[in-house]
């Protein structure tokens, strides 16, 4: 699971799971039920950040070939 971490500079090794450094307004992927986890959510330096849909190949060069035509 992604977080946006919002708390002091700090890294952590979890057992079973690769070593994160953990810097203010940073994005890192965590265990989601790990009880460390769950410590930094409830602590309030941890929030969920949104899965982003990924756009198909096709959809994005549409939209450039959209803006390519306009204004000729």
């Amino acid at each position: 699971m992604k977080y946006k971490y919002d708390g002091p500079l700090s890294g952590v090794s979890l057992k079973g799971h690769d070593d994160v450094m953990l810097m203010p307004g940073m994005v890192v992927e965590l265990p989601e039920g790990h009880l460390y986890t769950r410590r930094l959510i409830k602590r309030g330096w941890l929030k969920e950040v949104a899965q982003q849909v990924e756009q198909s190949p096709d959809a994005k060069s549409t939209k450039k070939n959209e803006t390519k035509g306009e204004g000729n």
